[in-house]
């Protein structure tokens, strides 16, 4: 239970992250696009990257990420309790977290 769960925990933190970033890198040319073009209604993606969009930045490497990162072995985190602050510290998902990937999505 204590390694998945910190796992876990560090594992969903970096996917919502990632998730907010994957939208803001969507969101934002559209955004632009619509005030160069007056809001005319016309879509600077066609429909299949839409979907393709999704699909691709979405599951490939989500379950990527699952399937094969690991911070630390069973042993280490079991001999090392300090480890498990991370969750009671909010370290890997806090406001200043994102803030820095909606940032990095922009630019």
């Amino acid at each position: 239970m204590f390694h998945h769960g910190r796992e876990n925990y560090r594992r969903n933190t970096y996917a919502i992250a990632y998730m907010f970033y994957k939208n803001v890198l969507l969101v934002i040319p559209i955004w632009f696009y619509g005030w160069s073009s007056v809001f005319s209604g016309t879509q600077i993606y066609n429909f299949q990257l839409y979907s393709a969009y999704n699909v691709i930045f979405t599951s490939v490497p989500i379950i990527w990420f699952t399937t094969w990162d690991k911070e630390y072995s069973r042993e280490i985190l079991l001999t090392k309790p300090s480890l498990y602050r991370i969750g009671l510290e909010n370290i890997y998902f806090n406001e200043w977290v994102f803030w820095r990937w909606f940032f990095y999505a922009t630019w």
